[in-house]
């Protein structure tokens, strides 16, 4: 049977740098996990100011892979986070991003 995928928000790898807690190293125990190209820029923009975190974060770029976000992706995540938000109104937020299925973010060509 294959490893479920998973795909990671920066909230979760940001938790892990800042040495939070575990839920990443339970997440690669147990999923095949990624992280998209936009979790990576996010992530980027906070990394400059602090060497140590750098360095957890190139060497979870070594063992995770980077998905790109092309605009079939950013549509079926947008249309995951709707059924999240109809269905669970109490603890989804409209500000808060969704951990979409690694498939939605595929190799093929983006749109406009």
């Amino acid at each position: 049977m294959a490893t479920p995928q998973l795909c990671l928000d920066s909230d979760v790898i940001v938790d892990y740098l800042r040495r939070r807690d575990n839920v990443l190293e339970r997440a690669l125990s147990r999923f095949n996990c990624a992280f998209t190209a936009v979790t990576v820029y996010e992530l980027e923009i906070g990394l400059f100011r602090s060497p140590r975190q750098s360095t957890l974060f190139t060497d979870l770029l070594g063992i995770v892979a980077v998905l790109p976000l092309n605009y079939e992706a950013a549509h079926a995540a947008a249309q995951v986070y709707e059924k999240l938000v109809s269905a669970h109104k109490s603890w989804v937020k409209l500000e808060q991003p969704v951990a979409a299925p690694c498939g939605l973010a595929s190799t093929g060509p983006s749109r406009g």
